[in-house]
């Protein structure tokens, strides 16, 4: 999420020799940079183990992995290139046009079904063997034992994203031919490691920004694991009970959102806020970080203006910095997201009823006269909360999806060994009642049959802050 926060200025006299009254003295700004400082390099010393989903992990992070998906190298160059090369007809083979989505689908993408090389599977071919590389390079990353983000604050700045997503999709086309052709446990693997770039592109706390991008890496994976799951060929209880577990594996150890809380709070502070006040010649920490920030030049007539301008974006740094203290006790790893986004939303109207009074450290420079006069912004910042309590649920859907995933594959499971196509009732019945749980709200899953032998997976909580069309959603199929 951008914040965009532009403070408006009092521009006062020209050639006043008095100082400006300070709301944020120098001594203080230094101190708040100091802590800045100390926060970047825990972040830079930061690890995130979590469980590879198969074999043995490797040593080392997957940063330098996923810094090789996302920004063109000779292992990835060709695959972006073809992919771009390829798109419209890339993606008519993968997905359905949305006027001719199936029934009881709702609106997102949907994967066209594995059934045989056309000739729309041409832009498929191609990209498949121009991604070979950046496949290996994600087989890398994902093997690894630490699985943070190498676009965290401070320690590497967003790139040119467009590339990673056309990776995502040569390394799709790679899996919707090895489906194609039967080769059910390569296709299946190639997606489920997508996933896990997914989660790993946000793991250690980044920007809202970053979580998007990284939501998006897994739009283009979920309908294909979807479809891959309702096909009705090719598929053994060993593999199935492999798959579920992988699945586990991905939801049980999905970033927390308050990881992204405190990863937008570093990123604004440093991208925007900080920038502006700063000791002459800071610089923000990371590799290819480089803000520009305009700000009036300092000169003996402007001298106050300069100051005024500086001081109002340091006491926005310190409302901030109160902000993100406040969400992250609201909003602990322990929480499910949807006690994260209600509490958030709570803050939020606290902050509106209460104003300046919700900062007693900093109630008395809110109400100053200098401060309505030089920014009558604050309230932006305030606002906060409530956009973050939008943010984290619709983080949340992957980790719904991955619920409705892993019932999916269970509810096959049981339709290979008892041979026949089991109805809406069975999601009721042991062993499916008990996967039921919704990671979103801690209740349950609904399930509804939307056609013969068709099944629609949502949260209930998220349906009903979103409306069915737009929560997130897996159909399940044994037809």
């Amino acid at each position: 999420m951008c914040l965009w926060l532009v403070p408006a200025i009092l521009w006062f006299g020209a050639g006043c020799k008095k100082k400006p009254d300070l709301l944020v003295d120098v001594k203080e700004r230094r101190s708040f940079e100091r802590r800045v400082k100390l926060a970047v390099q825990a972040n830079v010393k930061k690890r995130c183990p979590r469980p590879v989903l198969r074999g043995e992990p490797t040593d080392g992070a997957a940063a330098r992995n996923i810094v090789g998906l996302v920004e063109p190298t000779s292992a990835t160059r060709r695959c972006m290139e073809v992919v771009r090369r390829r798109q419209p007809a890339l993606g008519a083979a993968l997905y359905y046009p949305s006027k001719l989505r199936p029934p009881g689908y709702p609106d997102r993408y949907v994967s066209r079904p594995f059934a045989g090389v056309t000739q729309g599977e041409v832009a498929v071919v191609a990209a498949a063997r121009a991604c070979g590389g950046a496949v290996e390079q994600l087989r890398e990353a994902v093997s690894r034992r630490d699985g943070c983000s190498p676009y965290r604050p401070g320690v590497r700045c967003s790139a040119k994203w467009i590339g990673l997503l056309r990776v995502s999709k040569g390394v799709a086309a790679q899996a919707r031919l090895a489906l194609i052709n039967g080769r059910k446990r390569k296709g299946l693997t190639l997606l489920l490691d997508l996933m896990r770039l997914s989660q790993d592109l946000q793991r250690g706390g980044t920007s809202w920004r970053v979580s998007n991008i990284a939501h998006a890496v897994a739009e283009v994976a979920l309908p294909l694991l979807e479809q891959a799951l309702n096909e009705t060929t090719g598929f053994t209880s060993v593999l199935l009970a492999d798959l579920r577990r992988q699945l586990s594996v991905l939801l049980n150890s999905e970033p927390h959102p308050a990881g992204a809380l405190r990863g937008e709070y570093l990123s604004v502070i440093l991208e925007t806020l900080l920038p502006q006040f700063a000791t002459k010649g800071w610089k923000v920490p990371g590799v290819g970080c480089v803000v520009k920030m305009s700000a009036p030049k300092e000169s003996r007539r402007e001298r106050r203006s300069v100051e005024a301008w500086k001081d109002v974006w340091a006491l926005h740094a310190l409302v901030y910095e109160q902000i993100a203290r406040d969400m992250g006790l609201v909003c602990p790893a322990s929480a499910t997201p949807q006690f994260c986004a209600q509490a958030l939303t709570r803050l939020a109207s606290r902050y509106r009823k209460l104003g300046a009074r919700a900062f007693p450290r900093l109630q008395s420079r809110l109400s100053s006269a200098t401060a309505r006069r030089r920014d009558p912004g604050f309230a932006a910042l305030m606002a906060l909360p409530g956009a973050n309590a939008r943010l984290v649920a619709i983080g949340a859907g992957r980790r719904v999806a991955l619920a409705g995933l892993v019932l999916s594959a269970a509810y096959r499971e049981l339709v290979v060994e008892r041979k026949a196509c089991l109805g809406v009732s069975v999601f009721d019945e042991e062993p499916l009642k008990s996967l039921r749980r919704d990671p979103y709200s801690a209740k349950r899953l609904s399930v509804v049959q939307v056609a013969p032998g068709r099944f629609l997976v949502q949260s209930p909580a998220m349906k009903k802050a979103a409306g069915r069309a737009k929560a997130p959603s897996v159909v399940i199929s044994c037809r």
